[in-house]
């Protein structure tokens, strides 16, 4: 099945489902999608999967659904999800808009009508629906919290978005209008490195795009037990900080490397003297979760200044 149905002017929905080497997940989100589809009369609709590994685990789950589902398989050779999402965006002739959903999430009854619905009234907005936390074993709930703010996973009521929370949100449960991307694609230069739909939303937001919150649009993530140790989370804040550092030295100016670097003194700074400016938020240093979100904070300067320093003295070419 190819279209369901098909598309002949631009109008309709693309789901972009990146998957590198998770059967299991994938198979779950084409689960959900199916139940959220069943009895919903939907407009033109495709399902394009991505498969960026080379043992193509997707194509049996692919195959599977494919009698039930408007489904569409491709592989990308190129290693990043970058390049994943950036070859789904070119399966999307004849549509309105792509809706990526990661490939261990599972979407919540009402998920598509949510999105649909938003970009109806808003054709040309961002559309981000909440993606909720679910550890596969059981943990702490300040790790899972801590897990949520360092992916990008913020509590907001329905309603348009300042440019400053849309960047704090991810693309993994996200309806990008084709209108508003126009020419513009995921950097290649961030496909290994994570924060390629920060990148892109920097690009996007001066040029008039808005961000539209819309909390029926949920879905969940499964999170497995390594993704919330303390040396993951720390780590993966810590290359957060260089990535925004990547993202705020462009362009390749002397100028724009120093207001980086002024920058990055004011977040190490702030970031090491956190726990006696915010208190409310840390709780202090004498809790297991107000000393790792100071670390975690700390992890992310230092990420941010390390970088920053690197670009001043080693300028890309």
């Amino acid at each position: 099945m190819t279209s369901w149905p098909p598309a002949t002017a631009p109008s309709g929905i693309v789901i972009g489902i990146a998957t590198c080497n998770r059967p299991t997940g994938l198979a779950r989100l084409l689960d959900s999608i199916q139940r959220d589809l069943s009895g919903t009369p939907f407009g033109p609709l495709l399902i394009v999967v991505c498969d960026n590994h080379p043992n193509r685990a997707g194509k049996p789950v692919v195959t599977q659904y494919a009698d039930v589902l408007p489904m569409r398989y491709v592989i990308e050779t190129q290693r990043g999800l970058a390049h994943a999402r950036n070859h789904i965006l070119a399966e999307t002739d004849g549509y309105s808009a792509v809706l990526f959903v990661d490939d261990d999430e599972a979407v919540k009854p009402g998920w598509l009508s949510a999105f649909t619905n938003a970009h109806a009234t808003d054709p040309g907005a961002l559309v981000f629906g909440p993606v909720h936390t679910v550890p596969k074993a059981r943990t702490s709930r300040w790790r899972v919290e801590l897990y949520d703010t360092i992916a990008g996973r913020r509590k907001f009521g329905d309603g348009y978005l300042s440019h400053e929370n849309v960047l704090l949100l991810g693309d993994g449960n996200t309806l990008l209008p084709l209108s508003t991307l126009g020419e513009k694609r995921y950097s290649p230069d961030f496909a290994g490195t994570g924060c390629q739909d920060t990148e892109l939303f920097t690009r996007l937001l001066p040029e008039g795009a808005r961000g539209l919150f819309v909390n029926a649009a949920a879905a969940d993530e499964l999170v497995a037990p390594n993704r919330l140790r303390i040396s993951y989370l720390v780590g993966r804040s810590a290359n957060n900080g260089i990535n925004w550092s990547r993202i705020n030295s462009r362009p390749n100016t002397l100028r724009r490397k120093l207001t980086s670097l002024a920058t990055a003194l004011a977040i190490c700074i702030t970031s090491t003297l956190s726990p006696v400016i915010r208190r409310s938020r840390y709780r202090g240093l004498g809790t297991r979760r107000g000393l790792f979100q100071w670390i975690a904070s700390v992890s992310w300067a230092a990420g941010y200044a390390r970088q920053t320093v690197g670009l001043l003295l080693n300028p890309p070419t």
